[in-house]
């Protein structure tokens, strides 16, 4: 004859059970939330990728207009690489709260953004 678990056997296997649920729940949570971010970032990449580009011929035209105004083979890539050099010495100064707070806002918005659902 079998013997019949106790309470406290079935109870402690409840648990182990509610505990691997989590466990795979909480996996399951991440895994959604990394695929997620990844994905943004990487359908980002195109969309920077063009810009960077457009950027580049436009600052191309800009400087070969300037040239010729300017009467000087050079004096016009001086000019717009001077303006990025400016742009970019700003950018550094100001990193920390235009470019990594935002960014990290962003992300732990997108990491807890279910969270308050279920609340």
């Amino acid at each position: 004859m079998q013997e019949e678990p106790s309470k406290i056997e079935v109870t402690v296997d409840s648990i182990k059970d509610y505990a691997n649920t989590q466990y795979e729940l909480m996996l399951l949570k991440g895994s959604d939330k990394i695929a997620h971010l990844g994905s943004n970032a990487l359908s980002f990449i195109p969309i920077l990728l063009m810009t960077v580009l457009t950027a580049v011929m436009l600052s191309f035209g800009l400087a070969y207009y300037l040239n010729e105004k300017m009467m000087s083979p050079y004096c016009g890539f001086l000019v717009v690489g001077g303006v990025y050099f400016v742009i970019i010495f700003l950018i550094l100064l100001m990193r920390k709260n235009m470019i990594a707070k935002p960014f990290r806002n962003l992300i732990i918005k997108e990491l807890f953004k279910n969270k308050n659902k279920n609340l």
